[in-house]
């Protein structure tokens, strides 16, 4: 018991209280016998001091204990390879009747909680086996992420373990902090079976350019068969070969090459001949699509000195064939260029000279993409008047900024993997500065300083669509890069966001009043997103508008959706579209004027499932041994609770809970007055003195 208020008070409060009740029943009152005098002052007295007693706020705390039950997590595998082998059906029946009352007889004693991990993972208790590929490491992750600091006792995982996208699971068994109990799904044996493994090849081509393509073949218990393997564009043949699979265990990769005469995404199609007696023949077909452009962009790179990030991002761009990169050690030498698409300013301007310079491409309306560094003249920087004037508090100072996006930015999108990886990237080196931004720009990744979140931009682009711009405050992309094939064996993140932000300064000025912005093919993996932007007359972003669009797929079949409204724009996420080229009209009327957009784009198909159907259990087993756990079989499910119960740790926590309670909201304390007043009037009246 705690009062806001001295204690010291309970004294004037005893006082006051007798000194009423001695003044009603012995100074003033005399109809009372001795006794009954006596009973009547101590009950008023009460009365008088717990009610005066309420105004020192007092509190009183109270302590409970709350149980809390251990939490089992069962995660069943959805993706399409469970139900492609011999025993779809009891997979689709009995198996989910028996996975379902194992969870029923589990949660009586354990909080049980039911997933479903496939191309996403999802709390829920109906599966239907039609996820594209299988992606356990996110089931971790988000497994650790949701029951963080939680009684987690277990993690039932019930899969075939063919694992065919995203990190290896294996990577993230240290943060998991209880045993995984894996469920042995899928068939194991090896039948005979011919396959296109993988496809190698570059996505993005010229007219008449010889592509390189490489197919890996590989091919089980079909040792002395033949097979033709032949390429297809647009039902023509462009090239013919026949193998022989001379190993039960067999594999090749064929070279080849092809080329196109056409513009635009063009789709090739492998196709192998199937074996007699071969029961998955969906892995017989590979569809592959190319865009082929007609131009090159020429992009010159310009230095103030030696540094790792140029070497960084000149790898990424060269990966794209659409630009042709020129490095240049002495500005003078940008003279002698006849057509420049871009400028990357490395650490510039630095001088006079290179100031001049960028002024003049300013006022030829080339887009320049700034790169902040220790060598940047930041008052030269500032007269460049860019949106973007940075007042540094010491010209060799820096800070350590990691990226933290910016949901708003609507000039272009990255993938939700890009974002996810990006957000984990060690930081860059950005000047410690104050930063002053005009509202002609807009910010993709805001600086945090060591948790702390700033509103100061790490990149940003100048929306003008007449003088684009892009600046990165801050140098040290090479640590990105490098961290990203450290950890994910691959450079695609990094490569998306350099590869987006050229794009967007390297393309064509659009003045359209009403645009769709779409990518031209997307995989069947992912969510379709479609971002529509609406200008009035003085080329301002609006969005009071509905925007709705039609599409049409092959077969004829119209789908109709209606956009959501962003900050300015439109926004449109689709999910579960057949693979396949659809044709879009967009429509919206603004100002009375109705408003029309039309385009294509292609939906690639993804054969991850059905490329290796043979059950990868040694995957599961490692799971469950590097954990303290074990891997079972569907018959012996019902053998998971008694082996759970067994775990030490697998018991219920009781937390004690404190909370305060003010003693005016007591029931029984006002019961108490009352009922001392109740009785001392019931007593007076009952010796007739009232």
């Amino acid at each position: 018991m705690f009062t806001e208020y001295s204690l010291f008070w309970i004294i004037p409060i005893l006082i006051f209280a007798t000194a009423i009740s001695w003044f009603i029943y012995f100074y003033k009152q005399k109809y009372f016998s001795k006794k009954q005098t006596i009973t009547l002052f101590t009950l008023r007295s009460i009365a008088i001091t717990l009610l005066l007693f309420l105004l020192l706020s007092p509190t009183f705390t109270k302590k409970t204990n709350q149980e809390e039950k251990p939490i089992i997590v069962i995660a069943q595998d959805n993706s399409s390879s469970i139900t492609k082998t011999k025993d779809s059906s009891y997979y689709k029946n009995e198996y989910l009747n028996a996975l379902h009352s194992l969870a029923k007889s589990l949660n009586k004693n354990f909080n049980t909680k039911l997933y479903s991990f496939g191309s996403q993972t999802k709390e829920t208790n109906t599966f239907d086996f039609n996820d594209h590929y299988t992606n356990i490491a996110d089931l971790l992750t988000n497994i650790q992420n949701e029951y963080f600091n939680q009684n987690l006792s277990a993690i039932i995982i019930a899969s075939d373990g063919i694992n065919n996208f995203g990190k290896n699971p294996l990577n993230l068994l240290d943060k998991t902090p209880c045993p995984i109990y894996t469920i042995a799904l899928g068939d194991t044996n090896k039948r005979k079976d011919v396959s296109i493994s993988s496809i190698r090849f570059n996505e993005i081509s010229y007219i008449e350019d010889i592509c390189p393509l490489e197919i890996s073949i590989k091919a089980k218990k079909a040792k002395n068969e033949k097979v033709k393997i032949n390429l297809t564009h647009k039902g023509k043949n462009i090239f013919n070969k026949e193998i022989t699979i001379d190993q039960e265990d067999f594999s090749i990769d064929i070279p080849t090459t092809f080329s196109c005469l056409e513009a635009g995404i063009q789709s090739f199609t492998i196709n192998i001949s199937t074996l007699e007696g071969e029961v998955n023949k969906e892995n017989n077909k590979r569809d592959f699509f190319v865009k082929i452009l007609d131009s090159r962009k020429n992009i010159i790179f310009l230095s103030a000195g030696p540094h790792p990030d140029i070497s960084a991002i000149k790898q990424s761009i060269n990966k794209n064939k659409n630009y042709n990169l020129i490095n240049l050690t002495d500005i003078k030498d940008l003279q002698k260029q006849n057509e420049v698409n871009l400028i990357i300013a490395h650490q510039l301007p630095n001088n006079n000279e290179s100031f001049e310079a960028l002024k003049q491409l300013q006022q030829k309306s080339i887009p320049i993409l700034y790169i902040i560094g220790k060598r940047t003249n930041f008052n030269l920087f500032n007269n460049l008047n860019n949106g973007l004037k940075i007042n540094v508090y010491n010209k060799t100072s820096q800070t350590q900024s990691l990226a933290r996006f910016n949901n708003s930015f609507s000039l272009f999108s990255l993938s939700e993997e890009s974002l996810d990886i990006l957000s984990q990237l060690p930081p860059l080196s950005s000047p410690l500065a104050k930063y002053d931004l005009s509202t002609s720009l807009q910010t993709l990744f805001y600086q945090t300083h060591n948790s702390l979140k700033t509103n100061y931009p790490l990149i940003t682009f100048n929306n003008n669509a007449d003088n684009k711009s892009a600046i990165i405050c801050g140098e040290d992309i090479w640590k990105w890069r490098l961290r990203n094939y450290l950890h994910n064996n691959t450079t695609k993140q990094v490569d998306e966001l350099i590869a987006k932000t050229i794009q967007y300064l390297v393309s064509d000025k659009d003045k359209s009043t009403f645009k769709i912005k779409h990518e031209n093919l997307y995989n069947q993996t992912h969510n379709i997103r479609l971002e529509a932007e609406l200008y009035n007359q003085a080329y301002q972003l609006v969005n009071t508008s509905d925007v709705k669009i039609n599409l049409k797929n092959e077969n004829g079949d119209t789908y109709d959706y209606i956009f959501s409204k962003t900050s300015n724009a439109y926004a449109l996420e689709i999910a579960e579209l057949k693979p396949g080229k659809y044709t879009f009209i967009a429509t919206t009327n603004f100002g009375g004027i109705n408003y029309t957009d039309k385009g294509s784009f292609i939906i690639s198909a993804n054969e991850l499932e059905s490329i290796d159907l043979v059950a990868k259990h040694d995957l599961l087993y490692t799971l469950s041994i590097k954990t303290n756990g074990q891997l079972l079989y569907p018959s012996q499910m019902q053998n998971l609770e008694k082996i759970i119960k067994n775990q030490e740790d697998a018991k219920p926590i009781i937390h004690q809970i404190t909370t305060n309670h003010k003693l005016i909201s007591s029931f029984w304390y006002w019961l108490i007055i009352i009922l001392c007043f109740s009785t001392e009037w019931f007593l007076r009246k009952y010796w007739g003195k009232i």
